[in-house]
């Protein structure tokens, strides 16, 4: 099959654009020259001329000015269906139309109608009901991208198609009046305004390459550093070509500019470009992607050179207060120490051989060298390793920590520097260092001295916080200064760059992997606090909040929760344990209060922990237990709303009113049923439709109490219930029933209650029954 040589002069006509030649069953890439909002549209002699040349090769449509593409891709878990049914619900639906495709699961090249020199986003974007983005969705027009279209192959084999408006497979490409037109709200949407027409310096690729060689290429500056860190980042969008485009071209004018740096830093930008777009499931050599890093340096020369700066800079503007130093860059104003990005090969000679950019590095297991486990407190936290402290907020966690902190600053700890005084640091930003942190550390007996608070400084004297990975480099440099055991992270989402999801596992590793290499480096131990969410599990690792990665990476986990038979106690409990034993004792202690300083302003006080054991109660039993004392009590308060209630109602209540009113309570239909089983009201069906309706038991009767006493709750009337199914019999009620024999206790009342309603408004009626003016009224007829 010759797929070009068969179809590409049939487009010609159409309108949709200019067929240009791919490679024979490949995506990527088109003749130079040919691709961008500058490029020349094919003629017929140039269609026919490649149809000799390439006669196997795909068909790639550069579409004209007046037609769209909406790429959608559904497939490999690609969520462009979600984005465009979310942006459909926002803009309204697109109309049917035709649509370029080898699949048949949604995904697809669809074609709109839309005005002559305007500019579109490369990629469209979706925020849903809960906040998240989904992507997945690219734009085709003439300045970005193109459409491989009928007849091509798709690399693995299968035949472009064109769909018509209904669905079906057509026999040929369609007309560009065929299409339908973008609707009003997505042009609103899309339409980022006029072109951009600036025009491009009129060189050659020999004479881009000369200018590139002639930027300054020493020591990177601020701004390059910048730029150079980002660029990674930059390259992970979905669209890169663009992001690769944009990248290029910022670089390549602060090199206009006379900032330092700009070829090495295009050096990166190349090697993370050729990694993104040759790695698995990509399509292109290193070849290929290397001429198109070319094509992208080129032209970003020529409209950098089309279009100068003004005033022209000759040297770079930023401050001169970077030295470079073993390992790093230092910033002498704040003497952070910012890591250099790895260099890779220049860019190679034309007709040269690449260098390689990555390589593999083996190391046999029997040249590796065994070592013991370290711990810095015995069997719980290992050396080397993140660990993590969890539990709810105010449970005592930042008072364990801090202790365990102020221990080893005296070298009280037990474990690998027990006399042996080490420092810490800690980065801190939930409390007040001046009211809380230091206090605490006062009142376990820390030495300040040894105590290191670490926040960032910026080169622009922006006071920031610790942000990881991004300041590994300069919190590594200060323990090694500073001869640091511990580094406190309190708590340690916070110290996620802004850039990372934390409950994403990618993100999260991006940051704590890294992390724990400097802690195994540095012979250093890393603690985090972190937060667990609200619900039921008993599983202590499940409750922690955001990714599982915080603990799958941990090494250790420790948990600390309230003792549910004495809320007074705490437990400290061993939750993980990868380096050591699993059957470590729950150590228990209570939080007490400490007076530790006297100022101006007034005493100052703290907490510190009081260690009260070991208990053979694990946090997962006590989770257990807990969970069981919480719906106990949500039964019991349940039960006594429902007691009076019903009660209220005359001893009996419609089950739909009662769920109803017992939701606006607070109480859920569980813990109503339970309390109803608990309390054995039965229930009975009447009416038609059938209904159910709840009532007291029959021993409960009608209540009668003497003056002063007490109303029934729903606990005392179980009780009742219970002695009289075993034969307790005790006063008559208003009616004759018997009633149990019970001290009630309840609601305290000023005087007499209501014997059929439980209302204190209450009057003698009969023969001395108490009852209030609503159902004396009741009786009466």
């Amino acid at each position: 099959m010759s797929p070009y040589r068969e179809a590409a002069a049939l487009y010609l006509p159409t309108g949709l654009g200019g067929p240009l030649p791919l490679p024979a069953q490949r995506k990527k890439a088109p003749p130079a020259g040919w691709t961008g909002k500058d490029a020349p549209y094919p003629s017929g002699a140039d269609v026919w001329a490649w149809s000799e040349e390439r006669p196997d090769g795909n068909v790639g449509l550069r579409l004209a000015d007046n037609v769209l593409g909406i790429d959608v891709d559904c497939y490999a878990g690609k969520p462009g269906g979600q984005t465009l049914a979310r942006l459909e619900a926002q803009l309204g639906k697109l109309p049917p139309t035709w649509t370029s495709t080898s699949r048949t699961d949604g995904s697809g090249i669809r074609l709109f109608r839309v005005p002559t020199g305007r500019s579109w986003p490369g990629v469209l974007e979706a925020t849903h009901a809960d906040g998240h983005t989904t992507q997945g969705i690219e734009t085709v027009h003439k300045s970005h991208r193109y459409a491989v279209c009928w007849p091509s192959l798709h690399p693995e084999g299968r035949q472009y198609v064109w769909l018509d408006p209904k669905g079906n497979v057509a026999d040929g490409p369609p007309k560009a009046d065929e299409l339908p037109a973008l609707p009003a709200s997505w042009l609103e949407h899309l339409d980022r305004g006029e072109q951009n027409a600036a025009s491009k310096a009129d060189m050659t690729s020999e004479q881009t390459r000369a200018w590139l060689t002639r930027l300054d290429d020493g020591e990177p500056c601020q701004r390059v550093r910048a730029e150079r860190s980002r660029v990674a980042e930059a390259l992970s969008q979905d669209s890169r070509h663009e992001a690769a485009l944009a990248l290029t071209a910022l670089l390549v004018r602060l090199g206009e500019k006379g900032h330092r740096g700009v070829p090495s830093a295009l050096d990166v930008a190349r090697a993370a470009f050729l990694e993104r777009v040759t790695g698995p499931g990509e399509d292109r050599s290193e070849g290929e992607a290397l001429a198109e890093w070319a094509r992208m340096v080129d032209g970003a020369v020529r409209l950098v050179l089309g279009d100068p700066s003004f005033p022209a800079t000759t040297s770079c503007t930023c401050p001169a207060d970077y030295v470079s130093v073993d390992g790093g860059t230092l910033d002498t104003a704040t003497g952070e120490l910012v890591a250099e990005e790895p260099q890779t090969p220049t860019v190679t000679p034309a007709g040269a051989a690449p260098a390689p950019l990555r390589r593999l590095k083996v190391t046999r297991a029997s040249e590796m060298q065994v070592r013991p486990v370290h711990w810095f407190w015995k069997d719980r936290l290992p050396i080397g390793s993140l660990a993590l402290i969890a539990g709810r907020e105010g449970i005592g966690k930042s008072t364990v920590s801090y202790q365990l902190a102020a221990d080893v600053t005296r070298g009280k700890l037990e474990g690998r520097y027990l006399d042996q005084p080490r420092s810490v640091v800690i980065a801190a930003t939930e409390d007040s260092w001046e009211h809380t942190i230091v206090p605490r550390l006062m009142g376990a007996g820390a030495d300040l001295d040894r105590i290191l608070r670490v926040d960032v400084v910026t080169s622009d004297d922006y006071d920031s916080t610790l942000s990881l990975p991004r300041d590994l480099r300069a919190l590594e440099h200060l323990v090694m200064q500073e001869e640091v055991a511990l580094i406190l992270l309190d708590p340690l989402m916070s110290r996620l760059g802004s850039n990372l999801d934390t409950h994403k596992d990618a993100d999260v590793r991006q940051a704590l992997e890294p992390l724990t290499a400097l802690a195994d480096r540095t012979g250093s131990a890393i603690l985090g606090l972190i937060h667990v969410n609200k619900s039921q599990s008993v599983d202590p690792l499940n409750l922690i909040m955001a990714s599982k990665a915080f603990p799958a990476v941990a090494r250790a986990v420790l948990f600390v929760m309230k003792d549910p038979e004495d809320e007074s106690l705490r437990l400290l409990g061993q939750e993980k344990n990868n380096l050591g034993r699993d059957n470590l004792p729950t150590l228990t202690f209570r939080i007490e209060s400490a007076h530790v300083a006297d100022t101006p302003e007034g005493p100052v006080t703290t907490a510190r922990v009081a260690w009260q054991g070991e208990s053979s109660q694990t946090i997962s039993e006590a989770l257990q237990s807990a969970g069981e004392g919480e719906t106990r009590s949500a039964t019991n308060e349940a039960g006594d709303w429902l007691f009076d209630y019903i009660t209220s109602k005359g001893g009996e209540a419609d089950s739909a009113d009662i769920k109803e009113a017992g939701r606006k309570a607070g109480h859920s239909q569980d813990a109503l049923k339970r309390a109803r089983s608990r309390l054995k009201m039965p229930i009975e069906s009447y009416g038609m439709p059938r209904r159910t309706k709840w009532s007291l038991p029959s021993a409960f009767g009608q209540w009668e109490q003497p003056p002063g006493e007490t109303a029934p709750t729903a606990l005392t009337a179980l009780t009742a219930l219970t002695e009289t199914q075993t034969g307790a019999v005790g006063a008559v009620s208003a009616v004759g029933a018997p009633l149990p024999d019970v001290a009630l206790t309840g609601r305290s009342h000023s005087g007499p209650v209501c014997a059929r309603c439980g209302s204190e408004a209450v009057q003698p009626y009969g023969d001395g029954d108490r009852l209030c003016p609503s159902c004396r009224a009741e009786v009466s007829r």
